[in-house]
Parts: C-alpha cells; sequence; structure tokens
C-alpha cells in the first residue's frame, strides 16, 4: 500500500512473535525492504549483513548484495566499497538484480 513504516511495524511483530518461524528469512528480508524504503541505512546494513551471514548464498543474497552497494555507493559518493557488493552480487546473478549490479559496477570504473 506504499506505506514502509506501517509494513515494517506488521514484520517486526511477525519477527518477535516467530523469530525462527518458516517466514523469519521473509520477514527480515521485508524489514529490509521497509527499512531501505524509510531511508534507515544503518539499520538497513545491520539486517543486511546479518541476513548475508546466515545465508550467503540464499535467495536474495544477491539482491542484498547489490542494495547494500548502492548504500554504501550513496553514503561514500564513490564507489570505493559498493564495486565490491556489485561484484558479489554477480557471484551470483539472479534477474533483474544481475543486470543491476552489471550496470552499476560500469558506472563505478
Amino acid at each position: 500500500l506504499g506505506d514502509a513504516a506501517f509494513a515494517l511495524g506488521i514484520w517486526e511483530r511477525q519477527r518477535s512473535r516467530c523469530p525462527h518461524g518458516g517466514r523469519a528469512d521473509e520477514a527480515q528480508t521485508s524489514s529490509i525492504d521497509a527499512l531501505v524504503a524509510l531511508r534507515r541505512t544503518r539499520a538497513a546494513e545491520v539486517e543486511i549483513s546479518d541476513y548475508l551471514r546466515a545465508h550467503p548464498t540464499g535467495l536474495r543474497s544477491a539482491e542484498l548484495h547489490f542494495v547494500r552497494g548502492t548504500l554504501l555507493r550513496d553514503e561514500d559518493r564513490s564507489c570505493r566499497r559498493a564495486e565490491h557488493e556489485f561484484e558479489l552480487a554477480l557471484a551470483h546473478p539472479a534477474p533483474p538484480w544481475a543486470a543491476r549490479a552489471r550496470a552499476a559496477r560500469s558506472g563505478c570504473r
């Protein structure tokens, strides 16, 4: 519905009620989506790191490396740290993130 704060509240409640439930990964990645939409960069980076540590080749790992790369690029106003994340996104390419990661990496060079 376009209300990231409301969505984040739903996902946070889901995570607190069922931290190890069958939808725990979905709740975590959906929380990341909401945090990014709300521009809560630091919190999003922590959640991304936690997800990637637990699921280095998970279903959304390429996407989250891409997202972390864009957050780092915006934070640094350079590609100093971001380019590595774009490379990691391309290690296990998944559409549409692979194309976006390639474009972002090209923009860094």
